[in-house]
């Protein structure tokens, strides 16, 4: 037992806003409430939607809960639905990741490859239906047959002459009776065949459910735990169509024991794909309440914990700061200066700060200097760009609590004005000669110094007229940097 709580400590080693807690609390539930409808006689399947904004980190949350999964003994499939939606049948991506991970059991135990191969068969048949009605689909929207045409071939348009016809009425009537009559036995025939197929499919999906059963059942004779897990993600970023065929799919055919699927989405962005495919005013809400058992939301993260987790879009080495700590490391002192500055614009959206961390990331991505940005200055003309559209700064500066930090002066611990500072670095960025101070008197004082101290030495022996600071060209770089649009990785 030590040993699958290292490794699972170990797959949760990067979670930086506290999802391990979440990944316990649905194996549990997910597990129990199988082993419950089986006590209850009931279908013992579930489907889970875990719902949370795009950005929230589903798919490193779900990536993870599979691996966890996999440590404590269950078998695991995972399918990228935005990678599949190639694929017409949304049911031959299911099944071609269940194949991927069940490949190497199925050689432990001979009726475990054959329920196995049962169940391919199974979802071969149906899955062949539906290509076959869509070629049947393709024929009719492609082909222009006139109903002469399908019942007479190629004589149908064929025109009697005058002189060879008959002006008779009673042999007109004839002809229309003999056509209904014609028409008559070409639809009872089609009906027939209708029904017929109809009862194959159910036959078939019959088939499929109950042989699912019986693999799962099967699990814990090659070492396995049950139930089945298929976890599903990007579905909100799928062709509409394919999104809800992913979804009839798995209400139609995976009802059967031991089977719980897990549906990773922005169920908001899901809604918006749904009537997509049925309309405009359709209630996508309602419709997707079809499909799932629950839904799982993620609690808000602490603020800390949220900027760590997207430290990754900044180069931190490009930025200098006014904290200082002897027992933090740098990252750490730039996290906590980052945090800061966003709860001293409290109230702001989590999905504000991603994008303003972006558009930070985007900047210093852009920024081709020696010298290092002022990371207050960055923060303030960020936030104030993506609020405003503009940076008018001064004016966004008076909204914000107090922003403070801890720094030393003359072996003095100093709690210095954050703001203040970034105030500071851009009134004097407008001219690198005057930026520096003959005599620094505080912490402050100091730091900002420290900002253009070593630009002051690279540029101050340039001639004409008095050149601008680097940091001058924050607002410029930052909007550019608003212009650019993260793409969904």
């Amino acid at each position: 037992m030590n040993a699958v709580k290292q490794e699972a400590d170990e797959v949760w080693k990067d979670d930086k806003i506290g999802r391990k807690n979440d990944a316990r609390f649905i194996i549990d539930f997910l597990v129990q409430s199988v082993g419950l409808r089986k006590r209850l006689g009931k279908t013992a399947s579930y489907v889970l939607n875990i719902d949370s904004e795009w950005g929230s980190g589903k798919s490193f949350f779900v990536s993870r809960l599979a691996r966890q999964l996999r440590i404590e003994g269950y078998l695991v499939a995972e399918v990228n639905s935005w990678r599949d939606d190639h694929s017409e049948d949304p049911l031959v991506a299911i099944m071609a990741e269940i194949d991927k991970v069940m490949k190497p059991h199925t050689a432990k135990k001979a009726i475990v490859k054959k329920v196995w191969n049962d169940v391919k068969s199974n979802g071969a048949q149906i899955a062949g239906r539906t290509l076959v009605a869509l070629g049947k689909s393709a024929i009719r929207r492609y082909t222009n047959s006139t109903i002469d045409d399908l019942l007479h071939g190629e004589d149908a348009g064929h025109v009697v002459p005058a002189e060879n016809s008959k002006s008779d009425v009673g042999v007109l009537d004839d002809a229309i009776v003999a056509a209904g009559k014609e028409i008559e036995a070409l639809t009872d025939k089609t009906a027939d065949a209708l029904i017929a197929e109809f009862a194959k499919a159910s036959q078939s999906i019959q088939s499929f459910r109950s042989n699912m059963g019986e693999l799962t059942s099967k699990l814990p004779e090659i070492g396995l735990r049950c139930p089945l897990f298929v976890i599903i993600d990007e579905l909100d970023r799928c062709r509409p169509s394919y999104a809800v065929a992913m979804l009839e799919r798995v209400k139609h055919l995976f009802e059967a024991n031991e089977v719980v699927f897990v549906f990773s989405t922005d169920t908001g962005q899901l809604q918006h794909a749904i009537r997509g495919a049925y309309g405009g005013d359709f209630d996508g809400r309602g419709y997707l309440s079809r499909f799932f058992d629950r839904r799982y939301s993620f609690a808000e993260p602490r603020l800390g914990e949220f900027v760590a987790s997207k430290l990754d879009l900044i180069d931190l080495t490009k930025l200098s700061s006014p904290a200082q700590s002897g027992l933090l490391e740098p990252k750490d002192i730039l996290k906590n200066v980052i945090t800061n500055g966003f709860a001293a614009q409290n109230p702001i959206p989590l999905r504000a700060i991603e994008q303003i961390m972006d558009i930070m990331g985007s900047t210093t991505a852009a920024w081709r200097y020696p010298e290092k940005i002022d990371l207050p200055s960055l923060l303030i003309l960020a936030s104030c760009y993506h609020r405003k559209q503009n940076f008018d700064y001064s004016a966004f500066v008076t909204t914000m609590a107090s922003w403070n930090a801890d720094a030393v002066w003359a072996q003095t611990r100093e709690s210095i004005n954050v703001v203040q500072i970034a105030l500071t670095v851009m009134s004097r960025a407008q001219n690198i000669r005057t930026a520096l101070l003959d005599t620094p008197q505080s912490a402050a004082d100091s730091y900002v110094d420290s900002v253009f101290a070593e630009e002051y030495k690279r540029r101050s022996k340039a001639g004409g007229s008095a050149p601008a600071s680097v940091q001058a060209e924050l607002q410029g770089l930052i909007r550019n940097a608003g212009r650019i649009t993260r793409g969904r990785t």
